[in-house]
């Protein structure tokens, strides 16, 4: 196993460990144990690390990982301390262990331009936020003198008639 994956395991078993207040690579199988290596053993699967090293370093068989992850969502959905533990993990390992430290330069140069297209992405997405706001504000300010109109003229609780009255108005039936 790679050092740099080594203490990304313990720096998130630490932070599993910290919120369930035990020891994961404990034998027992009480449920916040297993809760525990579920977490983690989760968590590093959405990481990228594959199966095999996150039971190697349990004590736990590839297959006991697969049916870990592979139910996870359903224990999620159904436990909600399973899931404020889950976040809180998550909370702790991310607050404490930045993957960056560990990454080699391929791995770097990647996320670089992955973050570069992304800040790309969002650029293109301001730009057009803003020209729809600059639309709106444009249409709204065309529109506010007949609005401003209306709503001065308008008496309190007769708002549908004047609706009707404008819609009889623009459909040219008057």
């Amino acid at each position: 196993m790679r050092t740099e994956i080594r203490t990304e395991f313990d720096v998130l078993r630490q932070a599993v460990q910290e919120v369930f207040d035990l020891d994961i690579k404990s034998k027992t199988r009480e449920r916040d144990y297993v809760n525990a290596r579920i977490i983690f053993a989760f968590i590093l699967w959405e990481r990228g690390y594959n199966k095999s090293e996150i039971g190697r370093y349990l004590g736990k068989n590839h297959a006991t990982i697969c049916h870990y992850c592979k139910n996870f969502e359903g224990y999620i959905k159904t436990d909600p301390l399973l899931r404020r533990k889950y976040e809180e993990s998550k909370t702790v390992y991310f607050n404490t262990y930045d993957p960056v430290y560990t990454m080699e330069r391929a791995e770097l140069k990647k996320e670089v331009f992955a973050l570069r297209e992304k800040i790309s992405d969002l650029s293109s997405q301001i730009e057009e936020f803003r020209r729809a706001q600059e639309a709106a504000s444009a249409e709204a300010t065309r529109m506010s003198s007949i609005v401003k109109l209306v709503s001065q003229r308008t008496r309190m609780g007769s708002e549908e008639e004047v609706e009707r009255k404008l819609n009889t108005w623009f459909n040219g039936l008057y």
